[in-house]
């Protein structure tokens, strides 16, 4: 969503937080974070390092599949195809916004959480805002056909980890335990416990287990990108087409209520109803401690993680609140609500994407339109 820029226009090479570099023209220029940079480094050192380093006991005597240097590789693999198809997510914003009308591109950001943020600026009306923020989730779901007819093509059946049940689409369920299971086995050497063999030793369940994992990833991350919550694609989206039959006002009301029932929808899908079914069983659950059972463990860690990520849209949301409440005035800042007053100053602070060595400053330095997708 479209958010003006007061301070002095100014792209340095080091921001504190991340790292630029510098394309050739037409591709923009992209910034990644620090501790995405520190994760690669990290990736290549073990690449040299990683064989080298011994098989890992757990507490009890034994070995650990995860903690074999083939799942750090599988991990580093799936990271690596997320980080490149979020660079897809964020070039298709960015193709689209130099597609439309005076379309410019500042930055691509990428964080290390496999997101990112295409900073864009246009000057088109209500469907252009919508086929922006469309360009985006679209390769999601592509990306994910790609990986479905993948699968089908390679093993005559696709697998999903975890969307079996959801997916239209005819699907195998990934057993991951069967597989290590079958392709594990262990040994005693000099009285330590080491792999033999290792499940992930064979390159069709290598990519199997892969491909099964990015194809719900993205899958999940289509679905979740079009929420109409504040800051993600969806808003924008169907902000836009909403704000074609009413004005700034109800179209920033609707995003608000949209924001804020999809917010308090999943806080209760992925954190209250499985704490209660956790609740439930907990005297049926073995493991000791109970938190060390596996059901557990993937509740604490879902629901940890879905209770920040709502919390970050909170406060988006609450600003949305006080601007809708300021009017037109205070809507003019976000690109999607189409503020007529204001609407020629906004398109008029499109950013350039490129100008010359000798002068690195934009046009208005004082007042421009970013668009955070």
């Amino acid at each position: 969503m479209g958010v003006p820029r007061q301070q002095e226009d100014h792209e340095p090479c080091c921001d504190g937080e991340s790292l630029k570099i510098p394309c050739c023209p037409p591709i923009p220029p992209f910034r990644f974070h620090y501790f995405l940079v520190l994760i690669a480094i990290a990736c290549v050192v073990f690449c040299y390092i990683g064989p080298e380093i011994p098989t890992v006991s757990t507490g009890d005597g034994g070995v650990s599949p995860a903690l074999h240097q083939n799942s750090i590789y599988l991990a580093m693999t799936i990271f690596a195809i997320m980080i490149t198809c979020t660079i897809l997510h964020e070039g298709g914003h960015a193709f689209a916004t130099l597609c439309a009308p005076k379309g410019r591109v500042r930055h691509i950001m990428l964080n290390p959480c496999c997101g990112g943020h295409a900073f864009v600026g246009h000057a088109g009306g209500e469907l252009w805002e919508a086929w922006v923020a469309f360009a985006g989730p679209i390769w999601d779901i592509s990306t994910a056909m790609l990986f479905y007819f993948i699968m089908v093509c390679a093993y005559d059946h696709a697998y999903s980890s975890f969307l079996k049940d959801t997916l239209p689409m005819e699907v195998k369920e990934l057993k991951l335990e069967k597989l290590v299971q079958d392709g594990c086995t262990v040994v005693q050497v000099d009285g330590k416990p080491q792999f033999k063999t290792h499940f992930l030793d064979d390159d069709e369940v290598f990519w199997r287990v892969a491909l099964a994992i990015l194809m719900d990833y993205q899958f999940v991350t289509f679905v979740f990108n079009m929420l109409p919550i504040v800051t993600l694609d969806g808003a924008d989206f169907f902000g836009s087409f909403f704000r074609l039959c009413t004005n700034p006002i109800a179209t920033g009301i609707f995003l608000i209520c949209t924001s804020l029932i999809c917010i308090l929808g999943l806080i209760i899908w992925q954190g209250i109803l499985p704490a209660i079914n956790i609740y439930d069983r907990w005297d049926d659950i073995t493991a000791e401690p109970k938190w060390a059972d596996d059901d557990v463990k993937m509740f604490l860690f879902s629901a940890v993680f879905i209770l920040m990520k709502m919390m970050g849209f909170l406060g988006p949301t609450f600003r949305l609140i006080c601007d809708t409440c300021s009017g037109n005035k205070g809507l003019k800042k976000y690109h999607v609500f189409q503020v007529p007053k204001y609407e020629e100053q906004q398109r008029a602070a499109a950013i350039p994407m490129y100008e010359g060595r000798e002068n690195q400053r934009y046009s208005n330095p004082d007042r421009y339109s970013v668009v955070n997708l």
